[in-house]
């Protein structure tokens, strides 16, 4: 999980006129909901095995940083 956490995410900051995309540090807490959330859909994206099989994949894959999340 460690390994698909974001560390940091864009926000849009309105500026005088215009809008910037400024970086933020990500809570502890979000972090874990996103990195969960991009492991069960990337395994939701494979095709042909049962989803107990996609899910274990994709967290070896993650711990090894080669996943697709």
């Amino acid at each position: 999980m460690k390994n698909a956490a974001p560390t940091l995410e864009v926000r849009s900051r309105r500026v005088g006129g215009s809008n910037y995309q400024i970086p933020y540090p990500v809570r502890p807490e979000r972090r874990v909901y996103l990195a969960a959330n991009w492991i069960i859909q990337a395994a939701r994206g494979k095709k042909g095995r049962p989803m107990h099989e996609k899910l274990a994949q994709e967290l070896m894959d993650a711990s090894t940083e080669q996943g697709a999340a």
